[in-house]
Order: C-alpha cells, then sequence, then structure tokens
C-alpha cells in the first residue's frame, strides 16, 4: 500500500483526495435533496483557486442568486468545488459537475470556464460563467459578444481588465519609466490575453515590455528576480491565476529589488502592490449569480447575451513608494480619482450610517481573552466608532476579559448567549474561537484577529459563517522584513517566541519564517507555553548568536513581554514587534496594523449588523493602517542610532521625544 500510494506522487494524491470529496459531497448533497420536497435546484460553484479575488465573486454570485430568489436550503443546494490550482482535480471536478447531478454550473476564471465547456460538449448542463477576461479568445464556442453570439447552454459575463489605462496610469507616476517586467503562463488564455494588451499600449507609450513565462507558482518567484535583473523598473501583475497564486513572493522579490509592482487585480495593494486599477470582482461575482438565478428561473442562456462589464475601481498604497530606487508619486489628479487609498481612506466600507432606532438600547458585550495594551486600544476604537457615528447612547457596552483563563472565556460567552445580548464583540483570536463553538445565532463582530480562516471563521471554500463579520489584523512580515534588509543589511539571524497552542501564533510563525527565508533571513524561533516559561525560553532565545529579536504578536507574549524586554536589554539585542503600545514597554520599532482601526471598523459594522444587515454580507476584511513606531531612547542606550532614511518613513507623532 505504502509503495502504491508513494507511485501516486502529488497529482496523483490530489486527484485521489478529489474523487474522495466528490464521493462524499454528492453522497451528503443527496440526503439532503431526499429529505426535501424535490423542487430544490442543485447549482454547482467552480472556482480554480483560493484568491481574494475569487472568495469575492464567489460572495458576489451567493448574493446574486439570493436577490433573485434563489436561497441557500430553502430552494437552492449550492455545492463549492475549489481546485486549488491544480488541472488534474480542475478535470475531476468538471466531470463531476457535468454528469447530470446538477441543474445549472457556475464556474469563476478562464481556467474553470475552459475546464467544465470541454467536460460539457454534449450541452446536457447549463453553464454560466464570471471573472473571465475574454470570452471570445477562451475558445469555448462564444464567436461574439451580444445577440446570438454563445451557444444555447451557455451565458455569462467578460470582465476585460483595463490593461491599456493601467499603462497610462504608470506613465503618470513615473513619467521617465522605459522597462517594465511581466511574468506569465501562456497555457491561460484570460493571461495571453492581458499580454497581447500590454504589449499593444507599451509599444504606443515607448515602454519595454519584458517578459518570462512561469508554468507554475513556485517558479514565479525566480521569474519576478530575473526581469529586475534585466532592468525592470516595474512589474506588472496581469489576469494570470498562477502569478496570483505566487503574488505576495513576487511583490516580496521586487521590493527587495527596490520596484514596485501594480496590478490590474484588486486588491493586491493590501499585499503590497503599489496600485490596482481594475474590477470590483464581487460586484462582477454578483451580475453572475442574477444571470444564474434568471437562468434558474427558466430563462434559456442562449437568449442571454454574454456581455463585458468592468465595475471598475482604483486602489492606491501610499506606503509602497517608500524605499524605491527611483523617483515615484501619487499627483493629486490621479488621488482624487482613487476608490481607496490605504491609511487614508477606503470607498469601498465607507457608508452613511443609519442613526439610532428611536427609544431602543441595544445590549453589546465586548470579550477579551487577555487584557494587553493592544485590546486596550481596540476597545478604545469600539468606542470612539460608536461615538463618532452617534450611537453612544443607543448601546449598553458590556466589556469584559477572561484574563487568560480559557474556563472563565467560555464561561463569558455562555452568559451572553443565555442572556440573548444583541450582538458579541470578540477580541483576540481565542475569544474569536470561543465564540464559533458556542454562538450560533446571535450576531459575532470580531477585531484584533490575525487570521480569521486559521481561526475558523471562513471556510476552506471562502464562505463566512452567517452569523458573523469582523477585520483581521495580520502582521506585516513583508513590510518588516523588507526594512531590515534595507535599513540593517548586516543582519543575517532573527529570534522570535512563539505559542503552540494558540493557532495565531503558529500561523505567524509560519509565515514569518517562509518571509525571511525568502528575503535571505534565519528566523530562530522558541516555544512557550505558559507565563512561566516566557523568561526562560526569552533568555535562551537571546543567547542564540541573533542580530536581533522581532517578536511576533500573540496573547502569551503580549501579556508577559516584560520578560523578553529585559531579556533583550541584557543581551543588549535590538527588539523588534508587531504591536504599537510595545513601543513603551522596551520595543525599539514596532510595525503594526492599527489596532484602535480594528476597533473602529468593529463598531461600524455593529452598528450595520445592529440595523438590519446581515453579517454574511459584510465582508472580512483586513485593517489597511498600517503604523511605523520608533523609539530612539531605547536604541540610543545602546550606542545605536536610526538612521534618517528610516527615521523619514515614522510619521513625527509617532516618535517619542528624547
Amino acid at each position: 500500500m505504502g509503495t502504491d500510494l508513494a507511485r501516486l506522487g502529488l497529482g496523483g494524491f490530489l486527484l485521489l483526495a478529489a474523487s474522495a470529496t466528490l464521493l462524499l459531497t454528492d453522497y451528503l448533497h443527496r440526503e439532503a435533496r431526499a429529505a426535501g420536497d424535490g423542487q430544490i435546484k442543485r447549482v454547482a460553484l467552480v472556482r480554480h483557486a483560493s484568491q481574494p479575488i475569487l472568495e469575492d465573486g464567489a460572495r458576489g454570485v451567493r448574493r446574486g442568486l439570493a436577490s433573485g430568489g434563489w436561497l441557500q436550503g430553502r430552494n437552492l443546494d449550492l455545492v463549492e468545488f475549489n481546485a486549488e490550482g491544480d488541472m488534474g482535480t480542475a478535470n475531476a471536478i468538471a466531470s463531476e459537475v457535468v454528469s447530470g447531478k446538477f441543474d445549472l454550473v457556475i464556474t469563476l476564471t478562464t481556467p474553470s470556464l475552459k475546464t467544465v465547456a470541454n467536460a460539457n460538449r454534449s450541452r446536457r448542463v447549463p453553464h454560466i460563467f464570471g471573472l473571465v477576461t475574454d470570452p471570445i479568445a477562451s475558445g469555448v464556442g462564444i464567436s461574439e459578444l451580444g445577440p446570438g453570439g454563445n451557444p444555447a447552454h451557455l451565458t455569462g459575463i467578460g470582465t476585460k481588465q483595463p490593461v491599456p489605462e493601467a499603462f497610462q496610469l504608470l506613465r503618470q507616476l513615473r513619467p521617465g519609466i522605459t522597462r517594465v517586467g511581466v511574468a506569465w503562463n501562456p497555457t491561460e488564455a484570460n493571461s495571453e490575453a492581458n499580454t497581447k494588451m500590454a504589449r499593444a499600449v507599451c509599444d504606443q507609450l515607448g515602454i519595454e515590455l519584458l517578459e518570462v513565462n512561469v508554468e507554475n507558482s513556485s517558479g514565479v518567484a525566480e521569474a519576478v528576480a530575473s526581469l529586475a535583473s534585466r532592468g525592470a523598473q516595474a512589474i506588472w501583475v496581469g489576469g494570470d491565476v498562477t502569478v496570483l497564486t505566487a503574488v505576495d513572493a513576487a511583490i516580496g522579490v521586487a521590493r527587495r529589488n527596490r520596484i514596485p509592482v501594480f496590478s490590474v487585480i484588486p486588491p493586491n495593494v493590501e499585499r503590497g502592490a503599489l496600485f490596482d486599477l481594475g474590477a470590483d470582482y464581487e460586484e462582477v461575482g454578483r451580475l453572475t449569480g442574477e444571470v444564474a438565478a434568471r437562468v434558474l428561473s427558466g430563462e434559456v442562456p442562449g437568449d442571454i447575451p454574454v456581455s463585458n462589464i468592468l465595475p471598475q475601481q482604483l486602489l492606491l498604497n501610499p506606503a509602497a513608494l517608500a524605499g524605491l530606487r527611483d523617483s515615484w508619486s501619487f499627483p493629486e489628479s490621479v488621488r482624487e480619482q482613487a476608490t481607496v487609498i490605504l491609511g487614508e481612506r477606503d470607498d469601498r466600507r465607507a457608508t452613511t450610517l443609519p442613526p439610532p432606532p428611536p427609544g431602543r438600547t441595544f445590549r453589546v458585550n465586548v470579550i477579551s481573552y487577555v487584557d494587553t495594551a493592544a485590546v486596550e486600544d481596540a476597545i478604545h476604537g469600539i468606542r470612539r466608532g460608536l461615538a463618532e457615528a452617534g450611537w453612544t447612547d443607543a448601546i449598553r457596552l458590556h466589556v469584559q476579559a477572561a484574563q487568560g483563563d480559557l474556563g472563565v472565556l467560555n464561561s463569558m460567552v455562555d452568559a451572553s448567549v443565555a442572556a440573548h445580548v444583541d450582538l458579541i464583540i470578540p477580541i483576540t483570536t481565542p475569544a474569536l474561537q470561543a465564540c464559533l463553538n458556542k454562538v450560533s445565532r446571535q450576531p459575532v463582530v470580531f477585531c484584533v484577529v490575525a487570521d480569521a480562516r486559521a481561526a475558523g471563521a471562513i471556510a476552506p471554500d471562502g464562505t463566512q459563517r452567517p452569523n458573523l463579520t469582523g477585520s483581521t489584523v495580520m502582521s506585516p512580515f513583508v513590510e518588516m522584513v523588507d526594512l531590515i534588509r534595507r535599513h540593517f543589511p548586516a543582519w543575517r539571524r532573527i529570534g522570535t517566541l512563539f505559542t503552540p497552542g494558540e493557532i495565531n501564533s503558529v500561523t505567524y510563525e509560519k509565515i514569518f519564517s517562509e518571509t525571511a527565508r525568502q528575503a535571505g533571513l534565519e528566523l530562530i524561533t522558541v516555544p512557550a507555553n505558559t507565563a512561566n516559561d516566557v523568561p526562560d525560553a526569552a533568555a535562551a532565545l537571546a543567547g542564540m548568536r541573533l542580530d536581533a529579536i522581532v517578536q511576533i504578536s500573540d496573547s502569551l507574549t503580549s501579556t508577559t513581554f516584560s520578560s523578553i524586554a529585559q531579556a533583550a536589554q541584557r543581551a543588549k539585542l535590538p527588539l523588534f514587534t508587531f504591536n504599537s503600545p510595545q513601543s513603551n514597554q522596551g520595543a525599539w520599532l514596532t510595525y503594526a496594523r492599527d489596532f484602535e482601526q480594528s476597533g473602529a471598523d468593529a463598531a461600524t459594522l455593529a452598528i450595520r449588523v445592529l440595523t438590519g444587515t446581515p453579517p454574511s454580507e459584510l465582508p472580512i476584511q483586513p485593517v489597511s493602517k498600517l503604523t511605523l513606531t520608533l523609539n530612539p531612547d531605547f536604541a540610543a542606550r545602546h550606542g545605536v542610532i536610526f538612521p534618517p532614511e528610516l527615521r523619514a518613513l515614522a510619521r513625527p507623532s509617532t516618535l517619542p521625544s528624547r
């Protein structure tokens, strides 16, 4: 048996796993349908990989189906499939969804469109597609946009990315640019279409387009490094699923070479791109879902013309301007056009909040696992957000902290459920997980959570629980590593403590370790399970010939940070962290998500939920605001003076006076 599994290889294993998943999914949903009234329509939603834009698109599809009257569990059985970028798995999924077990198939992205269309050559299953760059070029039988251009069983929405406009915008930001690099997969029709548009506009603008082909996501980082060595002054990311799967690596390599990345696929700015000019993919998904709803209600797909729709948005990332080799800037005319400017405004979330209902007082419980400076910042943000919206008197806020005791934490959540409070706000990952285990009906809005997916708030298929929303504060690991490599180039070994019993800590340790490795840094890690372990673990870490301690954030190390600071001080080691309040507790430098803003975002989401918006319609999103804080006093005690270019990156208000 072991020999047979070894012979399967990764591709065979994925196919075997996919087949097992498909069989189990089919059994469960056949049982669900048998229990219904026979009128439930079975619909397959197929996507090619796990990416933010596809999660946005899938969320939009569900909204579009619902707006057309098709609701999960009532008259709809929506089954979601994800090939995770593997073509063998994609083909297995395609065969399953066209086998006669589904009334309709919806696909997102060109690869999913093509695999399902190839498996559906008999045209037995109606097929709706979305998030496709060029439906005609995809080769699935669409001859033209408009009436009569698509087969009877197939229709959907094309979204041709604004490639020419993106390059024209690039020229505004850097008038003297002459060379742009792109890595792309020639087997993807959508990527080829994008690249052809890029070639044409670069020829018009006098820009040399440097190209490297990649076959899989593992080759993306090397391809970008090659483009940088050939003199690329910027890296462009088009609608290429292969490259998007490894976009973090691409941005990391570009940063180390001090060149920007721009894309036509929002929201890559949240991962470090300079700007994104592209579609609102949740809106595209919603429109795709509406088309699917029309077909489920009796319309023939061929009678619905294929159209090209681009609900365009421009996202800017001012933080990405720092440290670039050439001079780049956002002219005021560009800033005025932006939908989103990270750290300044975000029109995607901007909405006029409704006033509180007259005479109504809502009960909201705020529950945290520990009482740390970050938690205090978040609570302050909640109160500020409620006050700014005029809701302070309409909400009876009850704030509780379990002081690191899981039994107490669970009791607090149980009491909130039993009291039928109107809404619960868990702060930190342990508090969120306690709510996930115990709260099924009351709405939950979380904040100061590292990774919603790892915590269990987002399912593997990208859906969030219907009673839950919130914001994440994933630490800026790429930004921190980039800062270290740029301003402390001699450093090679950095260290951190982590807590094996906290899922967010384990997640952070893995991500930080890989990010450091890609940048040529070695991250040394030491585990600590209890508060009593931390002093000895910190002392052991400080004795491991490090250049610096760069401490990740978790509940245990936040409450015992003084022990870490003392160990670093005794060893005369620089101490950097991802927690802004620690700049006054011994950290030389902090680079962190803004925890107060996380609380303010929670207040906004809470108001919208309390006034009738279902939590599932409020997407879980990261807090975009970053804060760089320097403490020159701590550094100067060890004879270290921060370089002027690093001091310039910190806002004056964050520099403690000396």
